[in-house]
């Protein structure tokens, strides 16, 4: 009689582990992101799921869950990836970053008029450096590559204080528009660079580019009287063009490796561009208690360090380093081709300036130049890639 009461307990108990332990385990595996029906065990091996009802229990699931929940564990979601702006939105940010810089022509050359170049530069950086210093949120300077990404924008504000620098003197003896269409021969330099540092070929567009270039520059310098005049404001705005090019190339390199530190590669540029003229500006003659303040109480000066330091230059450095992570340096410099046409406008409307037809001419064929070669570069690296 023991005997029998012992082996019903026993069945009862396999009985109940059965039906109850087994959803358990099925939870497990569901929740594990991996459903195996073929590893259910059950502690009494004398009672297994019988066959129809597994096959009732893959019928109430859908077979290919496990597959997409194992794919979604692989693949976080896109919103949760670093993911930098669209091509298309990349464009856009460097034409209103090519506007912004348009505006700094005829502003820098108002400013240089009633101060000198080198303090008005060392206002214009400082406060723009202090806006993005204040502006940039604290969790991005705990980043590991905070500080390489900082050192790399000083990199690129090293060759763009020379570029400003140039500018600036260059704007005492040259019009607004007409250094806005030297500064579209930068776009020359990113392909050149290619060419000397990268290895890349020299095709027969980049060579057809530098030859309107050429012809542009020519051009411009034909005034009423049709004789050349190179003096030395345009030499430094040729300067200006080179070295605004390499500005541009290094910086291609320094914003897609440090993609999610935009804000820090800004505040680096704008920092090294400070101290360079702080430091330019320690070493001439420093202003008078007068001096400083009428300029000061001046609207206009006082309107234009603003304007140049916190949006055609904070601004546009920071849609510039933001469009870099979706577009090349070469398409870069395609779209800030158009900053001449935008210093050439709005020295038009603010100054009154208008080149003559040669010039126009000039600034035209430049531009063409541009086109070729960086559309040329464009195919290169779309045929790479």
């Amino acid at each position: 009689m023991w005997k029998a009461c012992l082996v019903l307990a026993f069945s009862s108990t396999a009985i109940v582990d059965a039906f109850v332990a087994t959803p358990i385990r099925y939870t497990r595996s569901f929740s594990s992101k991996k459903i195996s029906w073929n590893h259910v065990v059950i502690n009494s091996a004398a009672l297994l799921p019988p066959d129809d009802f597994q096959s009732e229990m893959d019928q109430l699931i859908p077979s290919d869950i496990s597959t997409n929940i194992e794919q979604d564990v692989a693949d976080p979601p896109l919103l949760q990836q670093q993911q930098g702006p669209s091509v298309t939105t990349g464009r856009l940010l460097v034409l209103a970053a090519a506007a912004l810089y348009g505006t700094n022509f005829a502003t820098v050359k108002v400013l240089d008029e009633h101060m000198p170049v080198q303090w008005s530069a060392a206002y214009r950086f400082s406060i723009a450096a202090a806006a993005c210093l204040a502006l940039t949120p604290s969790e991005v300077w705990k980043k590991k590559d905070s500080l390489n990404a900082l050192l790399g924008g000083a990199q690129v504000g090293f060759w763009y204080a020379l570029g400003y620098l140039c500018q600036s003197y260059g704007l005492q003896t040259v019009d607004a528009d007409t250094s806005a269409f030297f500064n579209a021969a930068s776009i020359l330099v990113v392909p050149a660079l290619d060419v000397a540092i990268k290895g890349s070929k020299f095709t027969w567009n980049q060579a057809a580019s530098l030859l309107f270039a050429v012809g542009g520059v020519g051009l411009l310098e034909l005034g009423p009287s049709a004789s050349f005049n190179f003096g030395i404001g345009d030499y430094l705005c040729l300067g200006q063009a080179f070295l605004f090019g390499v500005g541009y190339w290094v910086l291609g390199s320094v914003s897609v490796k440090h993609r999610d530190a935009a804000e820090v590669v800004t505040v680096g540029q704008l920092l090294s561009i400070a101290f360079g003229f702080i430091l330019f500006a320690g070493v001439g003659d420093w202003p008078t208690a007068t001096e400083a303040i009428s300029w000061a109480t001046d609207p206009l000066i006082v309107g234009g360090i603003l304007w140049t330091g916190l949006v055609s230059t904070a601004m546009a450095l920071y849609l510039e380093t933001i469009a870099l992570q979706a577009v090349s340096a070469a398409e870069l410099t395609i779209i800030m081709a158009s900053t001449s046409i935008w210093g050439s406008a709005f020295a038009f409307l603010t100054m009154g300036e208008l080149p003559p037809p040669a010039g126009i001419g000039g600034g035209i064929l430049i531009l063409i130049g541009c086109l070729l070669s960086a559309f040329q570069k464009e195919e290169e690296v779309e045929t790479v890639m």
